[in-house]
C-alpha cells in the first residue's frame, strides 16, 4: 500500500492528464477527476473547473475555503444561471 506522500505524488501527476483530456475536448470527462487533484492548490482546482466549463463547481471550491474574492472572481468568469448559484454562494458567506 502507497504511503501518504506517494498519494500525493500520484494525485499531483492527474492534472497533466486532466488537461490533456481538455486538449481532446472531453471536459466532461475531464471534471470526474478534477476532485482527485488534492494536492493542487485552491486556486489551481478552480482553475482546472472553469476548464471544464463548471463555474458553480469552482464555486463550490472557494465556498468551502470561505474566500469571497475567489468567488466574486469566479462569477466575472460564469454565464447563465451559474452566475445567479455563484452569487448566492458570496451571499451566503457575507451574511456571517
Amino acid at each position: 500500500m502507497p504511503s501518504s506522500f506517494e498519494n500525493d505524488i500520484l494525485i499531483c501527476d492527474i492534472q497533466p492528464f486532466v488537461n490533456e483530456i481538455l486538449s481532446a475536448g472531453n471536459a466532461k470527462l475531464a471534471s470526474t477527476f478534477v476532485p482527485k487533484c488534492t494536492a493542487l492548490a485552491l486556486e489551481e482546482r478552480v482553475e482546472l473547473w472553469l476548464k471544464c466549463g463548471m463555474p458553480a463547481k469552482a464555486g463550490e471550491e472557494a465556498l468551502r475555503a470561505k474566500n469571497v474574492g475567489l468567488l466574486e472572481e469566479i462569477k466575472g468568469k460564469a454565464s447563465g444561471g451559474d452566475v445567479m448559484e455563484i452569487q448566492r454562494m458570496i451571499s451566503q458567506l457575507q451574511r456571517r
